[in-house]
């Protein structure tokens, strides 16, 4: 047990808890052959929960039903959430776990895009970048959105079928978490990766509950665990073995910068 003080497990885990997932996310959420699911996020969660007793499993979720189902309670939490207002009134929030970078990635065998500033000058462009629609990529993304007829931004709910789409030049980049567009790719097709310099967005992620079904005074527990274990090397142990060594560097640079 991680812990340091003494619990009593029925007094926030009457059940199991339902974590809600939408997919591979590597390295932070992934499903196995069979059917087993792991990745960095997964494995901070559950450690946090085991130590305060609790069991965890996990359910795929559409992602344009996950905070719809989180909300009802269908499921009690979700990974990897950034704090919007209207997600503030709806949801509660854990202390931060990691920051994330949202870059543009492109095949630079196929595009130069590092000639251009910015994502209003790459779009200007005419290139055509993928996104996922229901994902939160700051206000910058927000207000593009609105203006979606001026621009050639596709969205396509699921990274495989962002993948397929950059892998076959049918779009000429996409815009994601700067790790998960590293731990993506193999190796082989990783050398024909940029990353354009321009940040997108930064900010921190958090793990995510409903107030159906959790308290603040459960969240709290779970923030004080989760500070026990920030305050050791667990977390960056957990993502190394979940990434390769380039994309842990990558890691290592975003967190070091916070």
């Amino acid at each position: 047990m991680l812990c340091s003080f003494p619990i009593n497990a029925n007094e926030f885990c009457s059940s199991e808890l339902v974590l809600g997932y939408s997919g591979d996310w590597p390295p932070y959420i992934v499903k196995d052959e069979n059917e087993q699911v792991s990745g960095a996020d997964f494995d901070i969660l559950n450690s946090v929960m085991l130590a305060m007793g609790c069991q965890l499993k996990a359910v795929e979720v559409p992602i344009n039903r996950l905070f719809m189902e989180l909300e009802q309670g269908s499921v009690d939490v979700a990974t990897g959430a950034s704090k919007t207002q209207t997600r503030k009134r709806l949801f509660h929030y854990s202390d931060p776990y990691r920051v994330e970078i949202v870059k543009l990635m492109y095949d630079k065998k196929h595009v130069d895009l590092s000639r251009l500033n910015n994502l209003r000058e790459i779009l200007l462009d005419d290139a055509v970048i993928a996104l996922n629609k229901d994902a939160w990529y700051g206000q910058e993304i927000a207000e593009l959105k609105v203006n979606n007829k001026e621009y050639n931004l596709i969205h396509v709910d699921t990274l495989s079928t962002r993948l397929k789409l950059f892998a076959n030049q049918r779009v000429d980049g996409f815009i994601a978490d700067e790790v998960v567009s590293c731990s993506s790719f193999s190796p082989m097709f990783r050398k024909n990766i940029a990353f354009h310099p321009y940040v997108i967005n930064r900010n921190d992620v958090h793990f995510i509950f409903s107030k159906k079904t959790t308290t603040k005074a459960f969240v709290e527990r779970f923030n004080l665990q989760l500070s026990i274990l920030q305050n050791t090397s667990f977390l960056f142990d957990i993502y190394r073995k979940h990434m390769s060594h380039y994309c842990f560097e990558m890691l290592s640079l975003t967190q070091n910068k916070h």
